[in-house]
C-alpha cells in the first residue's frame, strides 16, 4: 500500500514571494531545490514525480514536505503579525528561508576564544620589526610562531584560515 503525501498550504502571499525568490539569478541551490518542492508539493503531485522532476531523491522531497507541513501554522500566524502589525515580505522572506535551512548540527566546541582570536588579529597588524624579526610581512608560520610564544597554540594553517574569516567578515 502507498503512502499519499500531504498536500502542502500556503498563503498567496508566500506562494508569491517564494515564486519571485525562484526568479532571481543569485538564489542559492539549496533554497531554489527546496522553494520548487514547497511549491510542487501544494499541487497533487506525487513525491516520485516531484524527485524525478527536481533530480533529487524521494527522501529529500519527504523531508522538506514534513518539514514545511509542521511549521505551515507557525508561519501563518507570523505572517499575520503580532499584535496584528503587518509583517513585510523581507521579514517573511526571511522566516520562509528559516524554515528551509539546515538544521544546527552537533559538532566540537572552538578551541579558541573570542579574546584569544582577538589577540591573534592583533598580532597580525602589528609589524615583525616590532618582534627584531628580520623580514616586513607576515607569514602565518611567523605568525603561529609568535602566537606560540604569548600562549597561543595554533597551526599556521588555521591561523590563515581565521584571518581569511575575520577579513570576509569585515
Amino acid at each position: 500500500m502507498t503512502r499519499v503525501a500531504v498536500k502542502l498550504t500556503a498563503s498567496i502571499r508566500v506562494k508569491a514571494l517564494i515564486i519571485k525568490e525562484l526568479n532571481k539569478r543569485q538564489l542559492e541551490k539549496h533554497y531554489s531545490l527546496r522553494m520548487q518542492i514547497i511549491q510542487k508539493g501544494s499541487t497533487d503531485i506525487k513525491n516520485q514525480e516531484i524527485s524525478s522532476d527536481l533530480s533529487c531523491s524521494v527522501d529529500t522531497v519527504m523531508k522538506w514536505r514534513k518539514r514545511w507541513k509542521f511549521k505551515e501554522s507557525y508561519l501563518l500566524k507570523f505572517e499575520e503579525g503580532y499584535a496584528k502589525e503587518k509583517v513585510t515580505d523581507k521579514s517573511l522572506l526571511i522566516e520562509v528561508k528559516k524554515i528551509l535551512s539546515d538544521e544546527i548540527r552537533s559538532g566540537a566546541p572552538a578551541r579558541l576564544t573570542v579574546s584569544e582570536i582577538t589577540r591573534l588579529q592583533a598580532l597580525a597588524c602589528e609589524s615583525p620589526e616590532k618582534y627584531e624579526l628580520p623580514f616586513s610581512v607576515w607569514t602565518h608560520k611567523e605568525l603561529s610562531k609568535q602566537a606560540k610564544e604569548k600562549g597561543i597554540i595554533i597551526s599556521s594553517s588555521h591561523y590563515g584560515k581565521i584571518l581569511k574569516k575575520r577579513i570576509a567578515s569585515a
